[in-house]
């Protein structure tokens, strides 16, 4: 069997529930306001969470979680990262 090729996008549009369409169309200061009340209830937490040191093993130092993925991309990691790698380059 042969499959032709198009050309055309296909437009993927991710399903809403009716019902959370129509109580954001009604509610919407609901809407806000819960929102709003789930931030307050859970911003301590993720304070707290942004607070914690992850330990780098490559560089021997400690990190605040918020700015570890940023830290693996600096030249001092990858270089300490590569110290003890050897290359096949046989």
């Amino acid at each position: 069997m042969s499959e032709e090729k198009t050309d055309q996008k296909i437009e993927v549009i991710p399903e809403v529930k009716p019902e959370k369409l129509i109580f954001k169309s009604k509610l919407p200061d609901a809407v806000k306001e819960y929102n709003r009340q789930y931030y307050l209830k859970t911003r301590a937490e993720k304070l707290q969470k942004d607070k914690l040191k992850v330990y780098c093993h490559a560089c021997n130092l400690n990190i605040r979680r918020p700015g570890f993925l940023r830290h693996t991309k600096t030249a001092n990691h990858i270089k300490m990262s590569n110290v003890g790698v050897k290359s096949d380059s046989n």
